[in-house]
């Protein structure tokens, strides 16, 4: 039996500046398409997902990010039957700021 595609979640955003996480919210899809959750995915090149995670509602966190590194996100959904989307939401991508240097430390030496 052929189902329809579900429509792919739509507008994903950064919501947050990372500093080792990013925080993302996407448009919900409307209840009539019987979605049971959303999967966010990411990766270090542009649609090349190598990992993901599932979340309830239209909004997710992904920690333990390496600074310096590019990430790339995408997202899809799941109807209550199980079935995922084949289509990504348009894709968004964030670099993992490296955290700033330790300032320098001055020492007084009382010269007398």
């Amino acid at each position: 039996m052929v189902v329809a595609l579900l429509a792919s979640a739509q507008n994903l955003v950064l919501t947050n500046p990372p500093p080792a996480y990013v925080g993302l919210a996407w448009d919900a899809e409307p209840a009539s398409n019987n979605i049971a959750l959303y999967k966010l995915y990411w990766g270090v090149a542009s649609r090349t997902y190598t990992n993901s995670l599932p979340f309830t509602n239209n909004t997710g966190t992904v920690s333990n990010l390496i600074r310096g590194v590019t990430y790339y996100f995408g997202a899809t959904a799941v109807n209550t039957n199980g079935l995922e989307s084949t289509n990504f939401s348009n894709e968004v991508s964030t670099n993992s700021p490296v955290p700033p240097p330790p300032p320098t430390v001055l020492r007084l030496i009382n010269g007398n």
